[in-house]
């Protein structure tokens, strides 16, 4: 909490977990890092997904890692702030002695107002009802295939959810031609994603102001903060989003990791 906007993808699965767990969800797997009395860093993990891990030094990544050869000595992939992430990969891949490659590096943007002149658009944003899943749960899965997630969600379960907890939101001209979503909500903030337009639709600025008018609901009922993932190597997104007035915070990298486990007896590099 005394860095919320940075630890919200950590901090928001964690609420949610608190307050849910899925019926079909394997039991998570959570850690924090000390030095002494102090909280140098946190790590999660929900099976099958890759861990997730916030900001620490090196000596935090060696406990982490000496802490994981015993618990959990298999992983698919990890994700972090930059360095942090890399030397965890790095480390990783020593003790496995095979390289880990990198699947996606992004950029976190944080907003706390949505600029006041950006230009109109036709069209007005509106929560999507049960009457758009069959269109919803196919943009998702066109989303997941473009950027890549390891998101192993049915689309159709996942868009019906969205919908049905009242986070999916569509931008509604002649028909709907975008879409986007909170998730990640902590007691400041929630997190927008889902964030997709089909191409046959794109180059209208629908997607900016989808976004530009979700961001501004959020701030509206009372958050401080809004925040978002971009892939750093789509400029158009990048390039919206500080057009809209996020600010980017940190870069993130996911990695793949090796798929052997790794040989307790082995010592750190």
């Amino acid at each position: 909490m005394q860095a919320e906007p940075r630890t919200n993808l950590v901090l928001g699965l964690v609420l949610s977990l608190r307050a849910a767990l899925p019926a079909n969800q394997s039991r998570p797997w959570l850690l924090s890092i000390h030095d002494g009395d102090s909280l140098i860093g946190c790590a999660i993990r929900t099976p099958p997904r890759d861990l997730i891990i916030t900001q620490m030094e090196r000596p935090g990544v060696e406990a982490l890692i000496r802490s994981l050869r015993a618990e959990l000595p298999s992983l698919p992939g990890v994700i972090g702030p930059e360095p942090t992430s890399g030397e965890f990969a790095g480390q990783w891949s020593n003790l496995q002695k095979r390289p880990s490659q990198v699947r996606m590096r992004q950029r976190f943007y944080v907003l706390h107002r949505v600029r006041a002149d950006l230009p109109a658009v036709p069209g007005c944003l509106r929560l999507a009802a049960s009457s758009d899943l069959a269109l919803v749960a196919e943009w998702v899965a066109q989303f997941t295939e473009e950027v890549a997630t390891d998101d192993s969600h049915d689309p159709k379960e996942a868009a019906g959810r969205a919908i049905a907890r009242g986070q999916l939101y569509l931008w509604q001209s002649s028909r709907p031609v975008s879409m986007a979503a909170w998730t990640g909500a902590t007691p400041n903030g929630r997190r927008v994603g889902y964030v997709f337009t089909p191409p046959a639709e794109r180059r209208h600025g629908y997607a900016a102001a989808c976004v530009a008018s979700l961001s501004r609901k959020i701030l509206s009922l009372g958050d401080s903060y809004c925040c978002l993932y971009a892939d750093r190597a789509n400029p158009t997104s990048n390039a919206i989003y500080a057009r809209i007035g996020y600010e980017p915070l940190y870069d993130v990298t996911q990695f793949t990791l090796a798929g052997s486990s790794l040989d307790p007896k082995e010592g750190l590099s």
